[in-house]
């Protein structure tokens, strides 16, 4: 008690002092814009050290460089999966990352292959952690959802398409969308990662065709969302009403012509031979 007490004197007569100093400093007018220019360079420095805060996406890509994670990806190099937290780490703000492979899951080992704790400022690995057990709870998607902006596009008004949608529990994982033409053989469209509060988005533009997609995690998939894609038949028609115009305009005038007898040949016309008329005298 007594430590604790003479430190917080101590502390307090040094803030006195330093009170005191930066005053005399100020009194001088050659000293006080040295002191504001060192001012507003900390105060710089402080705002740039904010900005350069690393995202939680940055901090998966920052943990692939972990030898464990680096194994990892190398063996699984299209089934790994991460999760990512903010985490307090022995005093020190991190992004914790939780890697999963998906044979990993099917064994219903529900603990990490790797963890990786990553600094929030500077982007270093912290503490790298290979579980032995399922000790502590770890959580998993176990719902996804996904929806299209338009799940009817014509191709030359829209070129783009939003795919969003959420995965509960709440967590920022990755979320793997694809797409099949033939029910059959599905392509990764997009990998994301989602938000700390489970949402996830991205745009896309296909070509002109019909689409099943749908968005998937390594413990989880949404439903399929059927998307068709056509062309602008609106153009194509503008395009060709002055052609079909003009085409009327000139079968109108044949038949005009043929009315007239003006447009049949000499040996398809026939001349009347007798012309009987009758004059009545009074």
């Amino acid at each position: 008690m007594y430590s604790l007490t003479k430190e917080l004197s101590d502390m307090i007569q040094a803030s006195e002092y330093l009170t005191h100093s930066i005053r005399r400093c100020l009194k001088g007018s050659w000293l006080r814009p040295l002191f504001y220019i060192s001012l507003a360079g900390l105060l710089i420095l402080g705002f740039v050290g904010g900005v350069a805060a690393v995202t939680g996406s940055e901090a998966v890509e920052a943990s692939k460089a972990a030898t464990e994670v680096q194994m990892l990806l190398s063996q699984y190099p299209s089934s790994s999966y991460a999760i990512v937290s903010s985490v307090l780490w022995k005093g020190v703000g991190c992004w914790k990352v939780m890697w999963w492979t998906e044979d990993h899951l099917e064994a219903k080992l529900y603990y990490p292959n790797v963890i990786v704790y990553v600094d929030k400022d500077d982007g270093k690995i912290v503490q790298v952690l290979v579980p032995r057990g399922s000790e502590g709870e770890y959580l998993l998607p176990d719902n996804v959802t996904l929806q299209a902006s338009k799940e009817a596009v014509n191709i030359d008004l829209e070129k783009q398409i939003t795919l969003s949608g959420r995965i509960s529990p709440p967590l920022a994982a990755t979320v793997a969308l694809e797409y099949t033409t033939d029910g059959k053989d599905w392509h990764i469209l997009a990998i994301t990662t989602s938000n700390e509060d489970g949402s996830y988005s991205c745009t896309w533009a296909p070509p002109v065709g019909s689409y099943q997609v749908k968005a998937r995690t390594l413990s989880a998939a949404s439903e399929v969302v059927m998307i068709q894609v056509v062309p602008e038949f609106n153009k194509t028609a503008l395009v060709q009403s002055p052609v079909l115009a003009a085409t009327l305009i000139i079968i109108l005038m044949l038949f005009v012509k043929i009315g007239n007898g003006k447009g049949l040949r000499r040996s398809s016309y026939i001349e009347p031979r007798n012309i009987l008329l009758e004059i009545c005298l009074h």
